[in-house]
């Protein structure tokens, strides 16, 4: 059973006290990514162009990557997570770029036959971060099997889950997004919470075992 209101009311608990850490992570990741968004790109030929998409998806995968992996420590530590443990995040990066390739590399080709089947696949394959957050041994082909077989039945909840976030993502416009410091942590620590759920009732049902979460 998907209970998306107990996975943000937890948030909210789990993350107090321990929103500073977070908020620092979201604002690197927030300016690494506002850094790589200005690289110029005007009048680059093809293959520049490329190394360039390259460069800024490199990035902003493993800004992202660390980012997420703080609210998995959070969640299994119960405590809060320190900035190095952001910054040590980075050495995975490897991993985070290459499951940032292959989640795009998939939803493309699946948004090629059409827009819809594009959404549904991105939700199919979005636990793979987390999957990937929490194992960093662990293949993408396999993080992103992992994920096919945690969201199945559940990618309308997964899409549920994120419309819920439309309200604070509104009201953050009306502040400037200064407001996006405390709804990223929020959102991310919610949605941590909902991989771990369907982590648990993978193994209660026997679609996944621990074994599986093994490099």
């Amino acid at each position: 059973m998907f209970e998306r209101i107990n996975y943000k009311n937890e948030a909210r608990e789990q993350l107090k006290g321990k929103l500073k850490t977070p908020i620092i992570a979201f604002v690197v990741t927030m300016a690494i990514t506002a850094m790589a968004a200005g690289l110029p790109q005007e009048n680059l030929d093809g293959t520049t162009g490329l190394i360039s998409f390259l460069l800024i998806s490199f990035i902003n995968s493993v800004s992202f990557f660390a980012f997420l992996r703080i609210f998995i420590q959070i969640y299994n530590t119960k405590t809060k997570a320190e900035f190095s443990d952001f910054i040590n995040s980075f050495s995975h990066f490897v991993k985070a770029f290459l499951g940032f390739l292959w989640f795009y590399l998939w939803v493309g080709l699946w948004s090629l036959l059409f827009f819809f089947p594009g959404i549904v696949k991105a939700f199919s394959y979005s636990q793979m971060f987390f999957v990937l957050a929490e194992n960093p041994k662990i293949s993408v082909s396999k993080a992103m099997n992992i994920s096919k077989v945690l969201t199945r039945n559940h990618k309308g909840d997964l899409f549920l889950m994120s419309l819920s976030f439309f309200g604070w993502e509104f009201l953050s416009m009306l502040t400037l997004f200064i407001l996006q410091i405390w709804v990223k942590p929020y959102e991310a620590m919610s949605f941590t919470n909902a991989y771990y759920a369907l982590k648990e009732e993978a193994f209660r049902t026997g679609s996944l075992t621990p074994a599986d979460f093994e490099s």
